[in-house]
């Protein structure tokens, strides 16, 4: 290897060490902002642009100091080495840009699929009427268990189920209570429904935890499971005996097939 090349190759090689570095920072930055975000519900100052072109100068100033001192020592050109300590950057970008195209592309086909599979179960799936178990918050106010049983007559996806049964803010037009400060209420999980196989009292998963509680990717006939949504009314004047007279019928729980049709045929 004469010795140009030699520095050619050290130049890309600190300079892939640079990409890599700056990639992770960018990354950990953009991951630390949305959690601060997220906890702010908002981002009034948001200047990650700024952050993210200082990081990319950084990378470049870095480029090019690698660069020139290759053409001192090794007699290498700059122009040349500087494009090679650029190129690895430019090829990490380009993976992300790609990777992260792949999962939407793999998401979509996926939720295209499991929408095809739903429209498919529902005619095996039956709802009961839903009932509700109401309990008293040791911190004040009441949490309403609704219960939607169902059961299936083949095997059919839990998935389905989430697709299909309607979603919509159960506390809008349901009357709860007569007191109008014990009528408002937020649900859990906020996007659906949980699949179980037992009746609860008591949350599914523990506060600190999302996402929804499945009791088996696939549903087995002859068994009895339920939809579960827990309805948390934080008043804390708010007492069990305020619910007593409240008709779970309001609440209409359905499988939305059309809907799920219509989603389809939107893709």
């Amino acid at each position: 290897m004469t010795k140009t090349r030699s520095g050619y190759l050290i130049g890309l090689i600190v300079s892939s060490f640079a990409a890599v570095l700056t990639t992770v920072l960018a990354l950990f930055y953009l991951q630390a902002k949305l959690v601060r975000c997220w906890m702010s519900l908002g981002c009034p100052d948001d200047n990650s642009g700024t952050v993210l072109l200082l990081m990319l100068g950084a990378y470049l100033l870095v480029a090019a100091v690698v660069a020139f001192l290759v053409q001192r020592i090794f007699n290498s050109r700059v122009l040349v080495a500087l494009l090679l300590n650029v190129a690895p950057l430019v090829v990490i970008i380009t993976g992300l840009f790609l990777w992260s195209a792949y999962r939407e592309y793999a998401y979509r086909a996926d939720l295209h699929r499991a929408r095809v599979t739903a429209i498919s179960d529902a005619p095996a799936i039956h709802l009961g009427e839903p009932f509700v178990k109401a309990v008293d918050d040791p911190g004040g106010g009441v949490t309403l268990f609704v219960h939607v049983p169902f059961t299936v007559d083949r095997i059919v996806q839990a998935r389905s189920l989430n697709i299909l049964a309607t979603r919509g803010d159960l506390a809008a037009n349901a009357r709860y209570a007569a007191s109008p400060e014990c009528n408002s209420s937020f649900s859990t999980p906020p996007y659906g429904f949980h699949v179980v196989d037992r009746q609860y009292s008591e949350p599914p998963l523990p506060s600190y935890m999302s996402g929804m509680k499945v009791v088996s990717e696939q549903l087995a006939p002859n068994r009895q499971y339920y939809l579960l949504r827990e309805l948390h009314f934080s008043y804390s004047m708010c007492r069990t005996s305020d619910y007593e007279d409240f008709d779970p019928k309001q609440l209409n729980v359905a499988l939305d097939v059309a809907g799920a049709q219509g989603r389809l045929e939107q893709r």
